[in-house]
């Protein structure tokens, strides 16, 4: 995971964008479950995802998302999101 910090913030965080490649490395830090995504409208079309354990509930990390690693807790954020509200430390 790479550091980020907040645009008009004053926060550091740890984030990592999901990708095919980093999957089970993701999985492992949030304890997450690696997980198989089917177009609804589409069943030949499938992609990786995971479950990511957070206090709201378990969310899902889609590839090209961001996990966010933030004082204990971990965080799933949009890629246009997490580009408007974090730069690269």
């Amino acid at each position: 995971m790479d550091l980020y910090h907040g645009i008009n913030m004053g926060l550091d965080i740890e984030a990592a964008q999901l990708t095919t490649e980093n999957a089970e490395e993701l999985a492992k830090t949030c304890n997450g479950l690696i997980v198989e995504e089917i177009n609804p409208f589409d069943d030949s079309e499938r992609r990786l995802g995971i479950n990511v354990p957070t206090e709201q509930g378990n969310k899902r990390l889609s590839v090209g998302s961001y996990l966010v690693h933030y004082a204990d807790f971990f965080f799933v954020w949009k890629e246009d999101e997490f580009l408007r509200h974090w730069e690269k430390k």
